[in-house]
Protein backbone atom coordinates (compact mmCIF):
# COMPACT_ATOMS: atom_id res chain seq x y z
CA UNK A 1 0.00 0.00 0.00
CA UNK A 2 1.35 3.41 -0.93
CA UNK A 3 1.96 5.93 1.82
CA UNK A 4 -0.35 8.91 2.08
CA UNK A 5 1.17 12.38 2.70
CA UNK A 6 -0.65 12.61 6.07
CA UNK A 7 0.17 9.09 7.40
CA UNK A 8 2.73 10.59 9.82
CA UNK A 9 0.01 12.74 11.41
CA UNK A 10 -2.32 9.77 12.09
CA UNK A 11 -0.14 6.76 12.92
CA UNK A 12 3.50 7.89 12.72
CA UNK A 13 4.21 6.10 9.45
CA UNK A 14 5.18 7.69 6.18
CA UNK A 15 7.60 10.61 5.61
CA UNK A 16 8.42 12.66 8.72
CA UNK A 17 6.67 16.04 8.71
CA UNK A 18 8.96 18.45 10.64
CA UNK A 19 6.13 20.81 11.61
CA UNK A 20 3.86 18.01 12.83
CA UNK A 21 6.75 16.51 14.82
CA UNK A 22 7.51 19.87 16.44
CA UNK A 23 3.81 20.34 17.28
CA UNK A 24 3.63 16.88 18.89
CA UNK A 25 6.66 17.68 21.03
CA UNK A 26 5.15 20.97 22.20
CA UNK A 27 1.82 19.30 23.15
CA UNK A 28 3.43 16.26 24.78
CA UNK A 29 3.08 17.74 28.29
CA UNK A 30 -0.70 17.74 27.88
CA UNK A 31 -0.93 14.01 27.08
CA UNK A 32 -2.63 11.51 29.41
CA UNK A 33 -0.24 10.06 32.03
CA UNK A 34 -1.69 6.52 31.98
CA UNK A 35 -3.58 6.59 35.30
CA UNK A 36 -7.09 5.02 35.27
CA UNK A 37 -9.80 7.52 34.61
CA UNK A 38 -12.62 7.83 37.25
CA UNK A 39 -15.73 5.89 36.33
CA UNK A 40 -18.50 8.09 35.14
CA UNK A 41 -22.19 7.45 35.20
CA UNK A 42 -23.35 6.49 31.78
CA UNK A 43 -25.46 9.23 30.34
CA UNK A 44 -28.06 8.99 27.69
CA UNK A 45 -26.81 9.05 24.14
CA UNK A 46 -26.33 12.56 22.80
CA UNK A 47 -28.92 13.75 20.39
CA UNK A 48 -26.25 15.71 18.52
CA UNK A 49 -25.23 14.03 15.26
CA UNK A 50 -21.69 12.64 14.94
CA UNK A 51 -20.75 15.13 12.28
CA UNK A 52 -21.22 18.00 14.75
CA UNK A 53 -18.52 16.59 17.01
CA UNK A 54 -16.28 15.92 14.03
CA UNK A 55 -16.65 19.55 12.95
CA UNK A 56 -15.78 20.74 16.45
CA UNK A 57 -12.65 18.54 16.44
CA UNK A 58 -11.59 19.97 13.08
CA UNK A 59 -12.03 23.51 14.38
CA UNK A 60 -9.86 22.68 17.39
CA UNK A 61 -7.11 21.27 15.16
CA UNK A 62 -7.29 24.35 12.93
CA UNK A 63 -7.04 26.65 15.95
CA UNK A 64 -3.98 24.82 17.29
CA UNK A 65 -2.37 24.87 13.85
CA UNK A 66 -3.01 28.61 13.49
CA UNK A 67 -1.51 29.25 16.93
CA UNK A 68 1.53 27.14 16.11
CA UNK A 69 2.22 28.67 12.72
CA UNK A 70 1.84 32.20 14.06
CA UNK A 71 4.38 31.66 16.84
CA UNK A 72 7.60 33.63 16.23
CA UNK A 73 9.74 30.81 17.61
CA UNK A 74 8.27 28.20 15.27
CA UNK A 75 10.78 28.54 12.43
CA UNK A 76 12.43 25.18 11.82
CA UNK A 77 14.37 23.75 8.86
CA UNK A 78 11.98 22.98 6.04
CA UNK A 79 9.16 25.16 7.43
CA UNK A 80 6.69 26.55 4.94
CA UNK A 81 6.52 30.14 3.75
CA UNK A 82 4.82 32.51 6.19
CA UNK A 83 4.23 36.17 6.89
CA UNK A 84 5.22 38.25 9.92
CA UNK A 85 3.60 41.63 10.56
CA UNK A 86 4.50 44.09 13.32
CA UNK A 87 1.48 46.32 13.72
CA UNK A 88 1.65 48.48 16.84
CA UNK A 89 4.81 47.07 18.45
CA UNK A 90 8.07 45.40 17.53
CA UNK A 91 8.07 41.66 16.84
CA UNK A 92 10.98 39.29 17.44
CA UNK A 93 11.58 36.38 15.07
CA UNK A 94 14.07 33.63 15.85
CA UNK A 95 15.70 31.48 13.20
CA UNK A 96 16.49 28.73 15.67
CA UNK A 97 19.72 29.75 17.40
CA UNK A 98 21.29 31.02 14.18
CA UNK A 99 19.79 34.51 13.87
CA UNK A 100 17.40 36.94 15.52
CA UNK A 101 15.28 39.47 13.65
CA UNK A 102 13.51 42.39 15.30
CA UNK A 103 10.73 43.61 13.04
CA UNK A 104 10.03 47.27 13.74
CA UNK A 105 6.44 48.60 14.18
CA UNK A 106 4.60 49.05 10.89
CA UNK A 107 6.77 46.49 9.09
CA UNK A 108 6.04 43.33 7.11
CA UNK A 109 8.44 40.45 6.52
CA UNK A 110 8.09 37.09 4.78
CA UNK A 111 9.95 33.93 5.73
CA UNK A 112 10.63 32.18 2.42
CA UNK A 113 12.60 29.04 3.28
CA UNK A 114 15.23 27.45 5.51
CA UNK A 115 17.30 24.95 3.55
CA UNK A 116 20.63 23.32 4.29
CA UNK A 117 22.39 25.87 2.08
CA UNK A 118 20.34 29.01 2.70
CA UNK A 119 17.87 30.83 4.94
CA UNK A 120 15.88 33.42 3.00
CA UNK A 121 13.54 36.21 4.11
CA UNK A 122 11.91 39.05 2.15
CA UNK A 123 11.20 42.55 3.48
CA UNK A 124 7.95 43.96 2.07
CA UNK A 125 7.78 47.22 4.05
CA UNK A 126 9.23 48.93 7.09
CA UNK A 127 12.52 47.92 8.70
CA UNK A 128 14.15 45.00 10.46
CA UNK A 129 17.22 44.74 12.70
CA UNK A 130 19.12 41.49 12.14
CA UNK A 131 21.74 39.71 14.25
CA UNK A 132 23.38 36.67 12.67
CA UNK A 133 25.74 34.42 14.59
CA UNK A 134 29.31 34.56 13.23
CA UNK A 135 31.05 31.60 11.59
CA UNK A 136 31.33 28.73 12.16
CA UNK A 137 27.86 28.80 13.75
CA UNK A 138 26.44 30.32 10.56
CA UNK A 139 28.41 30.03 7.30
CA UNK A 140 29.06 33.24 5.39
CA UNK A 141 26.33 34.07 2.83
CA UNK A 142 23.89 31.57 4.39
CA UNK A 143 21.47 34.21 5.70
CA UNK A 144 19.87 36.45 3.04
CA UNK A 145 17.05 38.99 2.77
CA UNK A 146 15.33 39.94 -0.47
CA UNK A 147 14.06 43.45 -1.21
CA UNK A 148 12.32 44.97 -4.20
CA UNK A 149 15.68 46.30 -5.44
CA UNK A 150 18.07 43.45 -4.67
CA UNK A 151 19.27 41.00 -2.04
CA UNK A 152 21.21 41.54 1.20
CA UNK A 153 23.73 38.73 1.74
CA UNK A 154 25.15 38.22 5.22
CA UNK A 155 28.89 38.10 5.82
CA UNK A 156 28.59 37.39 9.59
CA UNK A 157 27.13 40.54 11.06
CA UNK A 158 24.53 42.81 12.59
CA UNK A 159 22.69 45.16 10.29
CA UNK A 160 19.51 47.19 9.88
CA UNK A 161 17.53 46.99 6.64
CA UNK A 162 14.81 49.53 5.87
CA UNK A 163 12.45 50.20 2.97
CA UNK A 164 11.07 53.74 2.78
CA UNK A 165 7.66 54.80 1.50
CA UNK A 166 9.39 56.16 -1.62
CA UNK A 167 10.85 52.71 -2.38
CA UNK A 168 14.40 53.55 -1.32
CA UNK A 169 16.32 50.84 0.51
CA UNK A 170 18.81 51.63 3.29
CA UNK A 171 21.34 49.19 4.75
CA UNK A 172 23.30 50.13 7.89
CA UNK A 173 25.97 47.63 8.97
CA UNK A 174 26.89 47.56 12.65
CA UNK A 175 29.13 44.49 12.72
CA UNK A 176 30.86 42.29 10.17
CA UNK A 177 29.75 43.07 6.61
CA UNK A 178 27.08 42.47 4.00
CA UNK A 179 26.98 42.28 0.24
CA UNK A 180 24.10 43.75 -1.73
CA UNK A 181 23.41 42.06 -5.06
CA UNK A 182 21.30 43.91 -7.65
CA UNK A 183 20.70 43.67 -11.36
CA UNK A 184 22.99 46.67 -11.93
CA UNK A 185 25.87 45.29 -9.85
CA UNK A 186 26.87 44.44 -6.30
CA UNK A 187 28.17 46.47 -3.35
CA UNK A 188 30.21 45.50 -0.29
CA UNK A 189 29.36 47.22 3.00
CA UNK A 190 31.63 46.72 6.05
CA UNK A 191 30.86 47.59 9.66
CA UNK A 192 30.51 51.30 10.27
CA UNK A 193 29.27 51.98 6.74
CA UNK A 194 25.88 52.30 5.08
CA UNK A 195 24.37 51.88 1.64
CA UNK A 196 21.43 53.46 -0.15
CA UNK A 197 19.66 51.81 -3.07
CA UNK A 198 17.61 54.17 -5.20
CA UNK A 199 14.62 52.73 -7.10
CA UNK A 200 15.67 54.75 -10.14
CA UNK A 201 19.45 54.44 -10.12
CA UNK A 202 20.15 51.26 -8.18
CA UNK A 203 22.82 50.84 -5.47
CA UNK A 204 24.87 53.93 -4.65
CA UNK A 205 28.47 53.95 -3.43
CA UNK A 206 28.70 52.78 0.21
CA UNK A 207 30.38 55.20 2.62
CA UNK A 208 31.50 55.11 6.23
CA UNK A 209 29.29 57.03 8.62
CA UNK A 210 32.25 59.33 9.39
CA UNK A 211 32.50 60.50 5.76
CA UNK A 212 32.49 64.35 5.63
CA UNK A 213 29.37 66.01 4.14
CA UNK A 214 31.24 67.57 1.21
CA UNK A 215 32.66 64.21 0.17
CA UNK A 216 29.22 62.62 0.54
CA UNK A 217 27.78 65.27 -1.76
CA UNK A 218 30.54 64.75 -4.33
CA UNK A 219 30.06 60.97 -4.37
CA UNK A 220 26.28 61.40 -4.66
CA UNK A 221 26.78 63.62 -7.74
CA UNK A 222 29.14 61.01 -9.22
CA UNK A 223 26.58 58.25 -8.61
CA UNK A 224 23.88 60.36 -10.24
CA UNK A 225 26.05 60.95 -13.29
CA UNK A 226 26.67 57.21 -13.62
CA UNK A 227 22.99 56.32 -13.12
CA UNK A 228 21.87 58.78 -15.82
CA UNK A 229 24.57 57.70 -18.34
CA UNK A 230 26.05 61.18 -18.39
CA UNK A 231 28.59 62.17 -21.04
CA UNK A 232 32.30 61.53 -20.59
CA UNK A 233 32.94 65.20 -19.85
CA UNK A 234 30.29 65.25 -17.09
CA UNK A 235 31.66 62.04 -15.58
CA UNK A 236 35.19 63.41 -15.71
CA UNK A 237 34.20 66.61 -13.92
CA UNK A 238 32.25 64.71 -11.25
CA UNK A 239 35.23 62.41 -10.68
CA UNK A 240 37.61 65.35 -10.28
CA UNK A 241 35.38 66.75 -7.54
CA UNK A 242 35.36 63.37 -5.77
CA UNK A 243 39.18 63.25 -5.85
CA UNK A 244 39.41 66.81 -4.55
CA UNK A 245 37.18 66.01 -1.58
CA UNK A 246 39.06 62.77 -0.91
CA UNK A 247 42.29 64.76 -0.60
CA UNK A 248 40.61 66.96 2.01
CA UNK A 249 39.18 64.03 3.95
CA UNK A 250 40.63 61.05 5.81
CA UNK A 251 42.17 58.88 3.12
CA UNK A 252 41.69 55.69 5.12
CA UNK A 253 37.96 56.29 5.40
CA UNK A 254 37.83 57.20 1.72
CA UNK A 255 39.34 53.82 0.77
CA UNK A 256 35.84 52.27 0.70
CA UNK A 257 34.83 54.76 -1.99
CA UNK A 258 38.05 54.19 -3.93
CA UNK A 259 37.63 50.41 -3.73
CA UNK A 260 34.18 50.59 -5.33
CA UNK A 261 35.58 52.89 -8.04
CA UNK A 262 37.82 50.00 -9.10
CA UNK A 263 34.68 48.53 -10.72
CA UNK A 264 33.94 51.66 -12.78
CA UNK A 265 33.77 51.05 -16.55
CA UNK A 266 36.09 54.01 -17.27
CA UNK A 267 39.77 53.03 -17.20
CA UNK A 268 40.93 56.48 -16.10
CA UNK A 269 38.71 56.16 -13.02
CA UNK A 270 40.00 52.67 -12.14
CA UNK A 271 43.61 53.73 -12.65
CA UNK A 272 43.36 56.82 -10.46
CA UNK A 273 41.39 54.97 -7.76
CA UNK A 274 44.03 52.26 -7.52
CA UNK A 275 46.85 54.79 -7.46
CA UNK A 276 45.22 56.47 -4.44
CA UNK A 277 44.78 53.10 -2.73
CA UNK A 278 48.45 52.23 -3.25
CA UNK A 279 49.41 55.57 -1.72
CA UNK A 280 47.19 54.88 1.27
CA UNK A 281 47.77 51.22 2.17
CA UNK A 282 50.34 49.99 -0.41
CA UNK A 283 49.72 47.21 -2.90
CA UNK A 284 47.89 44.08 -1.66
CA UNK A 285 50.79 41.77 -2.58
CA UNK A 286 54.39 42.91 -2.99
CA UNK A 287 55.00 40.10 -5.47
CA UNK A 288 52.09 41.12 -7.67
CA UNK A 289 52.34 43.72 -10.38
CA UNK A 290 52.09 47.31 -9.21
CA UNK A 291 48.74 47.87 -10.89
CA UNK A 292 45.73 45.59 -10.86
CA UNK A 293 42.16 46.69 -11.21
CA UNK A 294 40.72 43.53 -9.65
CA UNK A 295 38.72 44.59 -6.55
CA UNK A 296 38.98 41.08 -5.05
CA UNK A 297 42.78 41.37 -4.86
CA UNK A 298 42.30 44.43 -2.66
CA UNK A 299 39.36 43.30 -0.54
CA UNK A 300 41.09 41.11 2.04
CA UNK A 301 43.88 43.64 2.62
CA UNK A 302 41.48 46.56 3.06
CA UNK A 303 39.19 44.61 5.40
CA UNK A 304 42.10 43.71 7.68
CA UNK A 305 44.38 46.75 7.38
CA UNK A 306 41.83 49.56 7.22
CA UNK A 307 38.13 48.78 7.55
CA UNK A 308 38.37 46.63 10.69
CA UNK A 309 39.70 49.61 12.66
CA UNK A 310 37.21 52.05 11.17
CA UNK A 311 34.28 49.78 12.09
CA UNK A 312 35.54 48.97 15.60
CA UNK A 313 33.58 51.70 17.48
CA UNK A 314 30.36 50.56 15.85
CA UNK A 315 30.89 46.91 16.81
CA UNK A 316 31.24 47.93 20.44
CA UNK A 317 27.90 49.78 20.38
CA UNK A 318 25.04 47.87 21.98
Amino acid sequence: MSERPDDFLWDGSGPVDSEVLALQQRLRSLAHDGRPLPRQRRSAPSSRPWWWMAAAALLLVAAVAWWWRGDDSALVPGAGKRQFVAADGARTIALGELATLELRPGSELWFVHWRTDQALFALERGSVAVTVQPPPAVPLRFFQVDTALGRVIDEGCRFVLARGSDGRIDVVVQEGAVSFAAATGSRFVPAGASLQIDPRGGPRTPMFDSTPPDLRKAVAEWDEAVATNASASVLGQAFKIVLREIERADERGSSLILWHLLSAPEEFVRREAEYRLIQTVSAPDAKAKAETFDPQEWLARLRIAVWADLGQPVRQTK
